[in-house]
C-alpha cells in the first residue's frame, strides 16, 4: 500500500505549530508578521513560517495517529510507512540529493552533514490568513 505521508505532514501544519517525523526531525512553525515593500509597494500577508530541526526525532505519535485515523489502519503499519518513506528520504540525502518534501520545502544535506531547509513559500499553514495573497498596489 502507498500512502504519501507528506500529505499528512502538511495537513498537521495547519492545525499544530510542531510536526515531528519520529527518527528523522521536526517542522516547527513560527508566526510572521504582514511585512509591507515600500519599493515595490507589495504588501505580505501573515504566514507561518517554517523551521526544521533535525534533534526532534523523539516520536510523540502525532504523524502516525494522523495516517492511522486517515487510513483506517493500525497504529504500527502507519509508523512502518513512515520508516519506509525515511528510508527513502535519507537514500536521497546521502546520496547528495535534494530532498523535496511537497507542499513543505526542500532539505539539502551539507557536506557537513549539516541539513539545510528551504520554506515553500507558495503554501502559508497560518488559519488566519486564509485566503490572503500578496498584494501590489
Amino acid at each position: 500500500m502507498k500512502i504519501n505521508v507528506e500529505k499528512y505532514i502538511s495537513e498537521l501544519l495547519y492545525r499544530h505549530d510542531c510536526v515531528i517525523i519520529p527518527g528523522f526531525g521536526g517542522f516547527i512553525g513560527n508566526y510572521s508578521p504582514a511585512m509591507i515593500n515600500p519599493v515595490y509597494h507589495t504588501f505580505y500577508p501573515p504566514f507561518k513560517s517554517l523551521l526544521f530541526n533535525i534533534h526532534l526525532k523523539q516520536n510523540d505519535g502525532l504523524l502516525a495517529s494522523c495516517i492511522s485515523q486517515a487510513e483506517q489502519i493500525p497504529y504500527e503499519h502507519a509508523m512502518d510507512l513512515i520508516r519506509m518513506m525515511l528510508e527513502e528520504w535519507n537514500r536521497e540525502l546521502e546520496n547528495g540529493q535534494e530532498l523535496v518534501i511537497e507542499k513543505i520545502g526542500k532539505i539539502v544535506k551539507e557536506t557537513d552533514g549539516i541539513f539545510q531547509f528551504e520554506q515553500d513559500t507558495s503554501v502559508n499553514y497560518l488559519p488566519d490568513a486564509f485566503g490572503l495573497t500578496t498584494l501590489v498596489s
